[in-house]
């Protein structure tokens, strides 16, 4: 018998073939609640970047008797689909197929979006994901800006190895239709644009679900209590931030209490 939280690798159908996920089953020994936390990553890189981060928290939920499941949405991680064949509308049907697994099972849905994973997680539940509540850790709020983010990255790589490349090119090639390669990414057009249109604003505007949020401060930082909205400041190091991220024991254990707390 594996131990809680050892994780298992799952194979679940959706319309984009099979969809590899990680399966964090509870404590034998603890009462077993009747949900569990379904995780939506971040993008591109900062997905590898928090890998450990998650892991730690479905640990840490399985201690406590929460199963958990982490999908390697299409184009992503596992997933045969190269990246450059990834849309938005893929990974909003995959996320909803792990929803409707999970369900299957009889368990309850807390959805976990961290990063561009809480814009995704929004408008998945917005498009009629069936989920509990969602916990939102320091989630994206324009998508625009955060493509924007990952265009500059290119252009800074082009000054180093040259011929350099401006935002404006890469935009104008987005346009016409071509993908572009960031940080070893190719990112096609459909995926970025449909980035880009997407705010997170509006879509918690409309949720029917319970919304908590924690947002990460730089380490030091002054913090503020929980308040009315559900809203939570944590000051630790940001995986997604760093190429040799510390060990995030701390915020995965404020990640993962925000999970057993958002119903």
């Amino acid at each position: 018998m594996s131990r809680p939280g050892w994780p298992e690798v799952r194979f679940l159908p959706t319309e984009a073939g099979l969809t590899p996920a990680i399966w964090r089953s509870p404590a034998p020994e603890r009462p077993r609640h009747p949900f569990a936390a379904l995780f939506v990553p971040p993008f591109a890189e900062e997905m590898n970047r928090t890998r450990r981060l998650m892991a730690l928290a479905g640990q840490m939920l399985a201690i406590e008797g929460i199963p958990s499941l982490l999908p390697d949405l299409p184009g992503t991680g596992d997933s045969p689909l190269p990246f450059r064949e990834a849309t938005w509308e893929g990974w909003v049907e995959a996320l909803t197929a792990c929803a409707g697994h999970l369900a299957e099972q009889g368990l309850g849905v807390r959805l976990v979006g961290i990063r561009l994973g809480g814009l995704l997680a929004a408008d998945a539940l917005a498009q009629g994901c069936q989920a509990q509540s969602l916990a939102l850790v320091d989630p994206v709020e324009d998508g625009r800006l955060h493509m924007r983010h990952w265009l500059r990255i290119r252009s800074a790589a082009s000054m180093e190895i040259g011929p350099r490349i401006t935002l404006s090119y890469l935009q104008t090639q987005l346009d016409n239709g071509q993908t572009i390669e960031v940080a070893g990414y190719e990112m096609g057009p459909q995926l970025v644009n449909r980035i880009n249109a997407l705010k997170l604003a509006p879509l918690l505007a409309e949720a029917q679900v319970p919304v908590h949020r924690l947002d990460v401060t730089a380490p030091g930082a002054e913090t503020q209590a929980p308040v009315a909205d559900g809203r939570r400041i944590i000051a630790a190091d940001a995986p997604w931030n760093s190429f040799e991220p510390a060990e995030p024991a701390a915020l995965a254990r404020a990640v993962a209490d925000m999970v057993q707390e958002a119903a």
